[in-house]
């Protein structure tokens, strides 16, 4: 029997029905479990949640180009302290930085925190779906979150150096490592979206198989001797022949060993980066990396022909000239012309072991992206009963109940 409690309860109900109808048609819902869990952005993953066509990879990976990043920074940062002067200069220099740092490390965290948490807002948003340049938008924006990010590290541990020196800044510990807890995290999920959908994968590995092949083709056939090999072959007989030079101009008053010992170590140099310098030439693709590629072994030439004018001019001669033939011998062996086949004493050159390296990156390359292509085409071939098919019906049987329930 209907009465008027009823029928004001029925007043207030359905708007409450429409509204929640209104709610289930806009979101979509998907059951786990045996209970509805509402998503705004479509999917529910692992992973951080994301539109629908935002591809995304694991944290920890994330994690590790953070971790890689920062490692980095940290590098340099010590290697500009070392320029001071001694451990002590060094360890005075740090804990004044970390003063510095510890007096301006909250603003930055108080901007830090924002810039990270509307990065996010705007990718797991939908501000972003159906633009052309999403995916390329989010990639940018979690490559900029993990750069802010690491590039708090050298400042943390430089705050870290100078709470040791003055313990009582230990304190300030308790407030900056929550702190920075929050901005890693924040980082790894936009991180997160660093990631390709699987039609640009498949775009990109078919560029990279095409050009690795036809680079393939163009170099020599394969030497017959390792770069590492080359490298330590060139690096002796260089020697060698600076002791012979050194041996007939030197005055008998000298001793040989300290001056093998200097050309050992210039002749390593210029070797190692002759022979990465090959490699980046024939590996680049376009003019100017061919041009920057050269930048190694010229900057080192330079310094090997700047500290040979040092010795000439200071009186040891021998050790001038015995750098000089370092130089020349190695300029002619990374660059002697290129032959089609590299036999004999063109093998042991150190254009040779370039073009060994050159020869095993591009196989490395092409295999990797002939195993990237049929990975992407065997998933195209997985039926709709397969690979996603369970979760989208899942999906669909869960709204479809939802959807009667509330009728």
């Amino acid at each position: 029997m209907w009465t008027p409690l009823a029928d004001g309860c029925g007043a207030y109900v359905s708007p409450l029905r429409r509204a929640v109808r209104s709610f289930a048609f806009r979101f979509p819902a998907t059951a786990v479990g045996g209970r509805f869990y509402f998503s705004s952005m479509g999917r529910t993953r692992s992973t951080p949640t994301a539109p629908d066509d935002a591809p995304t990879r694991s944290s920890q990976e994330a994690l590790a180009e953070i971790g890689t990043i920062a490692t980095v920074g940290v590098a340099i940062v010590v290697l500009v302290l070392a320029l001071g002067g001694g451990p002590r200069e060094i360890f005075a220099s740090a804990v004044q930085g970390g003063n510095v740092m510890l007096a301006h490390i909250g603003w930055a965290f108080g901007v830090y925190v924002p810039v990270l948490l509307s990065f996010y807002l705007l990718i797991a948003g939908q501000d972003l779906s159906g633009r052309p340049s999403a995916s390329r938008t989010r990639r940018m924006l979690g490559l900029a979150a993990e750069l802010l990010v690491a590039s708090l590290v050298p400042a943390i541990l430089l705050v870290l150096v100078a709470a040791i020196e003055k313990p009582a800044q230990l304190a300030s510990l308790l407030v900056i490592v929550p702190a920075f807890a929050v901005l890693v995290f924040l980082a790894a999920q936009l991180g997160s979206f660093i990631a390709f959908a699987d039609e640009e994968r498949r775009e990109s590995a078919l560029r990279e198989q095409e050009w690795a092949g036809a680079s393939l083709s163009a170099l020599s056939e394969a030497p017959r001797h390792a770069a590492i090999v080359v490298v330590c072959a060139n690096t002796l007989a260089a020697v060698a022949s600076a002791g012979v030079v050194d041996l007939i101009v030197r005055p008998s008053s000298f001793t040989l060993l300290p001056d093998l010992l200097s050309f050992f170590l210039i002749a390593g140099l210029l070797s190692t980066a002759n022979v990465l310098g090959l490699f980046l030439r024939f590996t680049s693709r376009s003019r100017s990396e061919k041009v920057t590629s050269a930048i190694g072994p010229v900057v080192a030439s330079l310094l090997a022909l700047a500290f040979a004018a040092g010795e000439m001019l200071s009186g040891r001669l021998h050790v001038g000239l015995g750098i000089v033939t370092v130089l020349v011998l190695l300029g002619v062996s990374a660059l002697l012309p290129r032959r089609a086949a590299e036999r004999g004493v063109r093998s042991w050159t150190l254009r040779s072991g370039g073009i060994a390296e050159a020869r095993r990156c591009f196989e490395r390359r092409l295999a990797r992206a002939t195993a990237e292509i049929e990975r992407l085409s065997a998933l195209d071939r997985v039926p709709s009963s397969a690979g996603r098919g369970p979760l989208v019906r899942l999906k669909a049987n869960a709204r479809a109940r939802l959807r009667s329930f509330i009728a």
